[in-house]
């Protein structure tokens, strides 16, 4: 709604009264609010439609560098539909031509405009596109192109404005069409055309309940026709309504010129020109420097003649528009022959006199041709009347040749069955007479079987019914004592299963609840073991350092392990921790691991972002035991450049951790314990995986970690990468469990 609001003050702004930059800020106020509506629910079609009257707004006040931006985010969308993308060409077109006096650019954006619009039968878009085509093409005096295009305007206007679905836009198309009709011949010097077409134009818009104010043209071909007093009544008549209408006071300060009323003409200019300035930033456009460059001649005022022919000179230069050409040349001729700079007065006079040839030419060609396409049509048309009035006739004859033979068919099939009626109504009578003799004869002796039959009947029932009644009796005892019976084994039948089900879940209850205490058990079991072997460890690093004599790194380490050492008593009894508990402690673990050997290995931890720490919960300890085992096994071995690295993902309901060390290998490493007198087989591995297992079985979910040798490309060893996975629970399911 707020697109269509700003649309309307686009079209309809001049009829409602207002001014200039009322009509211009109306456009631009309701497209912003637009604009910013369907960008926040993310509407692409509100959005791409509301930039299209940002841009209809930005023409309107001469905003070309705006426009030009919302038409490139536009046709740049590669998301866009063809329909928006086909008017965002025609605006362009608009941008190309009058902004920048491209005009093969402009002819190439109309193009694009018309193909996207007829691949979404965008027929309004289409036909404004046809008409800015035929105006290009009348203007650079192409009369025959500008005659097509227009043409084809006029044909899709009409096409639209004749359904039931008739808008706004299918009315102001037809408008245009008839008004670059209008135009054309008058550039063609036709001017009996320009005023048939105005006509036309006239009788469409009353017939639509619209009657135009047409004073403005009216005005203009009186002044061509020489006219002057009526071009200046018509002009005036239409300043006194719509005083803020610049066009109309050129027109009318065009006629003043014509008149020879300089005087009036300049007074009227100079409010035009001053006003346009305004809206483009001081500059004067092409059609009030040409006249204003005319009228100052006249009146002698060279210097002022040549300032407005040179300050539009690249403008026109770039537009190639025939009549602003025309007009320019003859203007520069005839002001530096005044200041007898010959050359260049000579100069400009040829281009004049040969861009007048050629559109003399090209007007006559014009008129040739188009009088030789309005005679074809009207022969074409003559036969088509004729061939239809023939077809006509025969179809009559036809028709009248089909009732006869239907109407005396008709009329024989009436006469047979007239015939046939009368034949069974005769046959009919003489069957009633001979039925109703038989029937007396019969009723007779109906009536005395009649009588026996009903009174053997009577008897019949009376026996039936008495028998009947017997059997119901009997019946219904008999089918009592059956369901009784059925009912009783029924209800013992389900007590006894009912108790043998309860029986059967109490045992199995006792034993879960017996398989739970074992498990749980052999957890805390397992636990309690896996915890002194770390608390072992740890100690033998501090005693380490005091042996080494190093009290600094003793005392930072023992600071360390007394921080550990309670988060390991606290999680020790707890069969699930927080992944964030799990990480914290085996950062230190490693901290201090990196302490006791001097930094002599680097370590990463790396927890994936969608994991929420804090929420899921695993068995506490769970990686150490393979950390101390990569360092101790595999990193302290080399030599240098010692690395290990950690990283916890998520898939679905299983957490995935892989641990990572660019140490000697499992294969080295086994060598050398055994060459090492102190070789001892991990217990923190063996602890972890009876752990492992347990909670498998607890959980009824697989719980497994798997070893990988890591080589090069030529088969050394290159480290050991431990994969382990285990379904996690989150703080949520263990407060419902």
């Amino acid at each position: 709604m707020l697109n269509s609001i700003s649309e309307d003050f686009f079209y309809t702004g001049y009829t409602i009264g207002l001014s200039d930059k009322q009509r211009t800020d109306s456009i631009l106020y309701y497209a912003k609010l637009a604009n910013n509506e369907a960008t926040e629910l993310k509407y692409k079609k509100g959005i791409l439609n509301s930039l299209l009257q940002l841009i209809s707004g930005e023409l309107t006040r001469s905003g070309i560098a705006a426009a030009e931006k919302y038409v490139q985010q536009i046709i740049s969308d590669k998301n866009a539909d063809d329909q928006p993308i086909g008017k965002a060409y025609f605006l362009l077109s608009v941008i190309q031509y009058e902004g920048h006096g491209q005009f093969q650019n402009a002819v190439n954006s109309l193009k694009q405009a018309i193909y996207h619009s007829q691949k979404t039968n965008d027929e309004k878009t289409k036909g404004f596109a046809f008409a800015s085509l035929g105006l290009l093409y009348l203007n650079q005096g192409e009369y025959e192109n500008a005659f097509d295009n227009i043409r084809e305007s006029l044909k899709i206007g009409t096409s639209l404005s004749e359904k039931p679905e008739f808008d706004v836009f299918a009315y102001f198309l037809r408008l245009r069409s008839y008004n670059y009709f209008i135009t054309l011949y008058k550039s063609a010097g036709d001017y009996g055309a320009a005023l048939e077409y105005l006509r036309q134009l006239l009788h469409f818009s009353t017939s639509n309940n619209n009657k135009l104010d047409m004073d403005i043209e009216l005005g203009s071909l009186y002044a061509m026709n020489g006219y002057y007093d009526s071009s200046i009544y018509c002009l005036k008549r239409y300043i006194d309504k719509y005083p803020r209408v610049m066009w109309a006071k050129f027109q009318l300060a065009r006629t003043y010129q014509m008149a020879g009323q300089n005087d009036n003409a300049e007074i009227l200019l100079k409010q035009c020109i001053d006003t346009f300035s305004k809206r483009n930033k001081g500059k004067t456009t092409m059609i009030h420097s040409i006249y204003a460059g005319k009228l100052y001649l006249e009146k002698n005022k060279h210097d002022l003649a040549l300032h407005y022919a040179r300050e539009t000179f690249n403008s026109i230069q770039k537009t190639n528009d025939r009549q602003y050409l025309l007009d320019q040349y003859d203007l520069l001729s005839k002001v530096y022959s005044h200041y007898d700079i010959l050359d260049s007065a000579y100069l400009y006079l040829q281009k004049y006199t040969s861009l007048k040839d050629s559109g003399l030419s090209r007007q006559f060609l014009f008129r040739l041709n188009n009088y030789k396409r309005e005679a074809e049509d009207e022969r074409k048309s003559a036969r088509l009347a004729l061939l239809d009035k023939d077809n006509k006739l025969k179809e009559q004859q036809l028709q009248q040749e089909i009732l006869i033979k239907k109407q005396n068919e008709a009329a024989i099939a009436l006469l047979n069955k007239d015939i046939i009626i009368k034949d069974q109504e005769l046959k009919e009578g003489i069957f009633r007479k001979e039925q109703g003799e038989a029937n007396i004869a019969l009723l007779d002796k109906e009536n005395k079987l009649k009588t026996q039959k009903l009174q053997e009947e009577s008897f019949l029932k009376k026996v039936l019914l008495a028998g009947l009644a017997g059997i119901l009796i009997t019946g219904f005892f008999i089918f009592r004592t059956i369901m009784l019976k059925r009912r009783n084994e029924k209800l013992l039948r389900l007590k006894l299963e009912k108790e043998k089900i309860a029986r059967e879940l109490e045992i199995e209850k006792k034993h879960a609840e017996f398989q739970q205490q074992a498990t749980e058990l052999e957890m805390q079991a397992l636990r309690a073991q896996m915890n002194p072997h770390f608390i072992f460890n740890c100690l033998s690093s501090i005693n380490w350092f005091i042996i080494e004599n190093n009290a600094e790194a003793a005392s930072d380490y023992l600071t360390r392990f007394s921080r550990l050492i309670r988060m390991v008593l606290i999680n020790s009894q707890k069969s699930l921790i927080p992944l964030e508990d799990e990480v914290k402690m085996l950062t230190l673990y490693l901290d201090m691991e990196r302490l006791r050997f001097e930094n002599s290995f680097d370590y990463a931890i790396t927890v994936s972002d969608e994991i929420e720490k804090d929420i899921i919960l695993i068995p506490p300890l769970l990686f150490q035991p393979f950390c101390e085992n990569a360092i101790w096994h595999g990193l302290l071995h080399k030599e240098s450049n010692r690395k290990l690295q950690v990283t916890i993902n998520k898939y679905d309901h299983t957490l995935n951790c892989e641990i990572t060390d660019n140490g000697i290998g499992r294969k080295n490493a086994a060598v050398l314990n055994k060459e090492s007198p102190a070789k001892q087989k991990s217990l923190g591995l063996k602890l972890t995986a009876d752990r492992l297992s347990l909670f498998t079985r607890e959980k009824n979910l697989p719980a497994f970690y798997e070893i990988e040798d890591l080589k090069d490309l030529a088969g050394n060893a290159t480290g050991t990468k431990v994969i382990i996975n285990i379904p996690y629970a989150t703080s949520s399911e263990q407060i419902l469990n």
